[in-house]
C-alpha cells in the first residue's frame, strides 16, 4: 500500500509540470494594423477567447499584411512561416514564442467582403521553458477583417 501511495505521489507532482491544453472559443476583437514611428507599423491582430480564461487570458494570432490583403488561404502544417499565435495563459506570457512551435494544423480561408474562417491546432512551446501547450480552436472561427 505504501508504494501505490508513493507512485500515487510522485505522478501527481509529474502531471504538474508538465504540458496543458489551451481551447480557444471565441474571437475578442481584430485589431487594423497601426503605425507605432516611422517605418514601424503593428501587424494585423486577431484576439481570441480561452475557454474558463481569466480577462488577462487571451491568444493572440499576428498576420503578414498581405496574407489578408491578397486574401492569401492558408493550409499548412509545421513551422507555419505566415502567422505567429501566441497565448498569456496560466500565469505565463509569450507561450508561443519561441520558433520551435509546431503547428499541427492551420487554415484561413476568406469570406465575401472583409471576412475570414480560421482554425488552428498547434503546439506552443513555453519561452523560458520545455514543455508545450496543445492549443487549438474549439471550432472555426468568423471575424471581419481591416488592414
Amino acid at each position: 500500500m505504501k508504494n501505490i501511495s508513493l507512485l500515487g505521489v510522485s505522478l501527481l507532482l509529474l502531471a504538474g509540470c508538465g504540458n496543458g491544453t489551451i481551447n480557444i472559443v471565441g474571437v475578442q476583437k481584430f485589431e487594423a494594423p497601426k503605425e507605432l514611428y516611422e517605418g514601424y507599423t503593428t501587424p494585423p491582430r486577431l484576439f481570441l477567447e480561452i475557454e474558463g480564461g481569466e480577462e488577462d487570458e487571451i491568444c493572440e494570432v499576428d498576420f503578414p499584411i498581405d496574407v489578408l490583403k491578397n486574401k492569401q488561404a492558408i493550409d499548412e502544417s509545421g513551422i507555419v512561416p505566415t502567422l505567429s499565435v501566441t497565448c498569456d495563459y496560466n500565469g505565463i506570457s509569450g507561450v508561443g514564442d519561441r520558433v520551435d512551435s509546431e503547428y499541427e494544423h492551420v487554415k484561413l480561408n476568406f469570406l465575401e467582403g472583409n471576412k475570414a474562417v480560421i482554425s488552428v491546432k498547434a503546439k506552443l512551446m513555453v519561452s523560458s521553458e520545455d514543455r508545450y501547450y496543445e492549443t487549438q480552436t474549439v471550432e472555426p472561427l468568423e471575424f471581419k477583417y481591416a488592414y
